[in-house]
């Protein structure tokens, strides 16, 4: 016997003893998809739409359209319509190969000189803000990997993350500033 309980809009089963039950979800619905919860599969689609135009991709706008031909089980085409949970996948297919190096070199640039920053910075208490603001930064761009939200949407995190990146150019600038100021001084 278990019944189903419904709180705070999360579903959850228990036993007739009133234990929560924490069987993985996909286990008990017999669907296939394992921890990464069908995202393998929203990769696997979009890549293979990516390739009738690898070059400079198939656009944001028909990414579902030309992703979902490739889904077999139709359980994770909802999950497909939100995104591809992956913003460098969905970047490669939307934009190409000519998108995905625009933006991988627009964040390894910023990276390279964040990093350099650090290495020259005096310790400062704007050195503590500074650490934090990259590390925070650098969850959000690992987090990417299972999500698409910094690029072709508007949400809080997406917001959240371009100030993050801006607070974090500015002091990298700042520093700069000021380190060719003392240079002229002299």
């Amino acid at each position: 016997d278990s019944n189903t309980v419904n709180e705070n809009k999360q579903e959850y089963e228990t036993t007739s003893e009133g234990q929560v039950d924490l069987e993985r979800l996909e286990k008990k619905e017999n669907r296939s998809g394992g921890v990464l919860t069908g995202r393998t599969y929203i990769w696997s689609a979009g890549l293979q739409a990516w390739r009738e135009h690898p070059l400079f991709g198939i656009s944001k706008a028909a990414t579902y359209e030309k992703a979902s031909v490739y889904i077999e089980d139709p359980f994770w085409l909802p999950s497909l319509e939100a995104s591809l949970h992956n913003i460098y996948i969905t970047i490669l297919v939307a934009s190409g190969i000519v998108g995905l190096v625009f933006f991988m070199a627009f964040l390894i640039a910023n990276i390279i000189n964040y990093i350099k920053r650090v290495f020259r910075e005096e310790k400062d208490y704007n050195f503590n803000m500074y650490i934090t603001l990259l590390i925070l930064l650098a969850i959000m761009l690992v987090t990417e990997c299972m999500e698409g939200r910094i690029v072709y949407r508007t949400e809080v995190f997406n917001v959240l993350f371009w100030t993050l990146l801006g607070f974090a150019s500015q002091f990298s600038m700042i520093k700069e500033r000021d380190e060719m100021d003392d240079k002229k001084t002299i």
